[in-house]
């Protein structure tokens, strides 16, 4: 008499079920996240168009979605950005960007050099770096966080010789926005200039730093406004360093008129001005008695711990220091 066959057990059922599960999750997930790499090809290449149609050409030579399985970004061979009509164009090396599937607003990307920049008015340049790292946090209208790091920055003239405009050790430019106004910060450390550029003294390590709101400046940007012109804001800090032992700042709130002029109320600050006026000797041979007189009028104003405060005032675009009124500035675009 044959024995009944027994059904598989329960375990190696569930066991089964689960493996099925699994494929099919996986399954769905890779089809959704080549769905997803498709679109952000096509809005890529759609993006480009758009720009195009506004007379802005933009490159991304191979374009192409990458970071199967947890990450989606967009990989280019090359890129570009460039106004013809201008006469501004920037060309540089590889593009690689990449979000966290589950953080799909926060975006890191990379750039290679070199650069080759070209500006009206001004030598064909070229730009290099050992890294050139950016992250945004992307909201709308308008990212809610973005920033740039470029680490080992040199500028070049683009010619046979390439002579060295200026160096940097580390680039920083930062941008948020809260409840519709921009904040603006970016530091410049390291820099370098060579002697051909400073009359062939040598320079100690010079550092910028800037920090400023524009004021409705998101609203401003997202109604669609690129220019300057109509907006207000302060400039909490600009700032040079030279040497770590003396330097000059600039603060106070500003605004931009219709026609593009500057209007403000700043205020110059000068740290260890003596050192400032030593330097300034060695740069211009030949105006030392000028420096002098300008020395004592400065040390005249006193200020805290030596530091002589300068008020400017700016009115339509023209500086007035103390009572001297000064050049207008260009109006700003």
């Amino acid at each position: 008499m044959s024995r009944p066959v027994s059904s598989p057990p329960r375990n190696a059922r569930r066991f089964l079920w689960l493996a099925l599960a699994i494929v099919a999750a996986i399954t769905l997930y890779t089809a959704g996240w080549f769905y997803i790499a498709g679109r952000l090809e096509e809005q890529t290449a759609h993006a480009i168009s758009r720009q195009a149609e506004r007379g802005v050409e933009t490159e991304c030579a191979g374009a192409r979605a990458h970071g199967y399985p947890f990450r989606i970004g967009l990989f280019c061979d090359a890129t570009a950005w460039r106004r013809p009509g201008q006469g501004i164009a920037i060309e540089a090396g590889a593009l690689r960007s990449a979000a966290q599937v589950y953080a799909p607003g926060h975006i890191v990307a990379e750039v290679d050099g070199p650069a080759e920049i070209d500006l009206p008015g001004v030598v064909p340049l070229s730009a290099d770096w050992e890294s050139l790292q950016a992250s945004i946090r992307a909201s709308k209208p308008l990212p809610l966080r973005a920033s740039v790091q470029i680490r080992d920055a040199r500028l070049s003239v683009r010619s046979a010789h390439a002579p060295v405009v200026a160096t940097a050790g580390d680039v920083q430019a930062h941008m948020r926005t809260v409840q519709g106004s921009i904040d603006l910060a970016a530091t410049l450390t390291g820099l370098d200039l060579p002697a051909g550029m400073t009359n062939g003294e040598a320079l100690p390590p010079l550092a910028l730093s800037g920090d400023a709101t524009i004021r409705d400046g998101a609203l401003h940007l997202a109604a669609g406004k690129r220019s300057l012109r109509g907006i207000e804001g302060t400039l909490r800090d600009l700032s040079l360093d030279i040497g770590g032992s003396a330097g000059a700042r600039l603060t106070g709130p500003f605004s931009v008129d219709r026609e593009g002029r500057l209007n403000g109320d700043f205020t110059v600050t000068l740290r260890n001005p003596a050192e400032l006026a030593a330097l300034a000797k060695r740069l211009y041979p030949g105006e030392e008695k000028t420096i002098d007189t300008a020395l004592s009028a400065l040390t005249a104003l006193g200020g805290a711990n030596g530091s002589p405060a300068i008020p400017v005032r700016v009115s339509d675009g023209v500086p007035t220091l103390g009572f001297v009124r000064l050049q207008p500035l260009p109006r700003l675009p």
